[in-house]
């Protein structure tokens, strides 16, 4: 049986980079621009979760995603019996190895627009650093242009700068290219909680999902979700 969507109802960081561009794109939030409070009842969030609520509903979802933690989220579209996935960019290249499986790449879509999740891994310097100043010369150069284009792109990775993405390596994979191109207008909650509120699978965020989608209540989601938002911003 094949079905529209799908998405990793059980995965909370799963849903922070799948999820919330479609409310972004819809020219909402999920936090307030300082990011001190959850705007749960912001009327993009309740258009994005409702569509999903729909979905499974009228089961134009796989009926595991209410269980699936993210270990098989991907297989469903790499069978071929999803039609469209919320996905991060690492998805090229997995599904790139499936010969037979022809797919296209464009950002999520709104009624404000396009939008698209910022993130990955890192790098930082600790404090007390005995090597500080051979720390910072590597990431000075690993941030640089000519690095991001000639090295970083030709692995097949997204570079980090936007005015990198222009390269050859890039421009030979468009639906690459197309990824690349969106962390120029990408986003991420601004919160130094950040783990704990939408990346803890106990957290608040992926509650908050689970109470509006498969529960159907968002009222009592908003309700919880406020509250448990707020216990964790204070904490």
């Amino acid at each position: 049986m094949s079905t529209f969507d799908t998405f990793a109802g059980n995965c909370a960081g799963c849903n922070a980079y799948t999820l919330l561009p479609y409310v972004w794109a819809s020219g909402g939030d999920i936090m307030n621009a300082d990011g001190t409070q959850a705007t749960l009842d912001d009327p993009a969030v309740a258009a994005a979760l409702n569509a999903h609520k729909t979905m499974w509903d009228e089961k134009l979802m796989p009926a595991g995603v209410k269980d699936d933690n993210g270990a098989t989220w991907l297989s469903g579209f790499q069978s071929g019996k999803i039609g469209m996935l919320a996905l991060g960019s690492f998805g090229i290249s997995v599904y790139k190895a499936e010969k037979s499986l022809d797919f296209g790449v464009t950002a999520i879509p709104g009624t404000k627009g396009t939008a698209s999740f910022l993130g990955g891994d890192v790098i930082g310097i600790s404090k007390g650093a005995k090597n500080a100043k051979t720390a910072w010369d590597f990431i000075a150069w690993s941030m640089s242009e000519d690095v991001q284009k000639t090295v970083v792109a030709k692995t097949g990775q997204l570079t980090v700068r936007s005015d990198a993405a222009d390269n050859p390596s890039t421009q030979a994979e468009p639906r690459l290219l197309a990824a690349n191109q969106l962390i120029a207008s990408a986003k991420v909650p601004v919160t130094a909680k950040y783990n704990s509120l939408f990346i803890d699978p106990t957290g608040p965020y992926l509650q908050f999902i689970r109470d509006w989608v498969f529960t159907g209540n968002p009222a009592e989601a908003i309700d919880k979700g406020k509250s448990g938002f707020s216990s964790r911003l204070a904490s």
